[in-house]
């Protein structure tokens, strides 16, 4: 293959990408991951649970599994990959929350790009009225994908970096669901925390900072 030829390939699969997230959005938003933790499952089968018109769903699986997003079984199988088994909404650092955001208001925003190249204002306000956090307060349901996407991250690897011996108490502003917090204070048993985040999100940690067991260490403060 000739360099012109490779490199036209490789910009058609950018250019499809898009589609690709679509792809993984709507499965993550029909749970057809977790339908799949168990193992294969036939196209007719995952249509019926999951409330998705047969022949659609069966198209939408052949798709992915052509991009290797899927692993296709006969006669007419699917089962996921080492790459969608985070779809799934029950393994540690899910992305099943990443994918709704992304398919969803990031998606719709991301296709008033133009607005934003053309004025400098941000396409989202364009799109939904308001700016994104303004938004989330009043969007409960989507205040909680935020949340549960931001909460998925991981913890930075630079935070081993950082030393935090002899502080008392450690504020994180715009920490989700206090994920991270929940991690620094499991390592310093002696410190407080303070978590700083939109209504939506401290519902959130108050659940995963209990689960943590570091609930009675962390203030939880309403504010933007």
């Amino acid at each position: 293959m000739s360099t012109d030829g490779f490199a036209r390939r490789r910009l058609l699969g950018f250019l499809s990408g898009g589609v690709v997230a679509q792809c993984c959005y709507a499965l993550a938003r029909l749970g057809v991951p977790d339908l799949l933790a168990g193992g294969p499952r036939p196209a007719a089968e995952l249509a019926a649970e999951c409330g998705a018109n047969p022949l659609v769903l069966k198209r939408l699986l052949r798709g992915m599994a052509a991009v290797g997003l899927l692993r296709r079984t006969p006669p007419d199988s699917y089962a996921l990959t080492p790459v969608t088994e985070p779809l799934r909404s029950d393994v540690p650092g899910s992305l099943r929350q990443t994918a709704i955001m992304h398919g969803e208001e990031v998606h719709r925003a991301f296709a008033e790009i133009m607005h934003t190249v053309r004025t400098g204002e941000p396409a989202f306000d364009k799109v939904y009225g308001h700016p994104f956090y303004e938004y989330l307060t009043g969007n409960p349901e989507t205040a909680g994908v935020f949340s549960a996407a931001m909460g998925s991250e991981r913890v930075p690897a630079a935070l081993a970096g950082c030393d935090l011996t002899g502080l008392g108490t450690l504020v994180d502003v715009g920490g989700g669901d206090g994920g991270l917090l929940a991690e620094v204070l499991a390592v310093h048993p002696a410190m407080r925390g303070v978590l700083l985040e939109l209504a939506g999100s401290v519902r959130a940690a108050r659940t995963r900072l209990a689960e943590s067991g570091v609930a009675d260490r962390v203030d939880l403060v309403e504010g933007s």
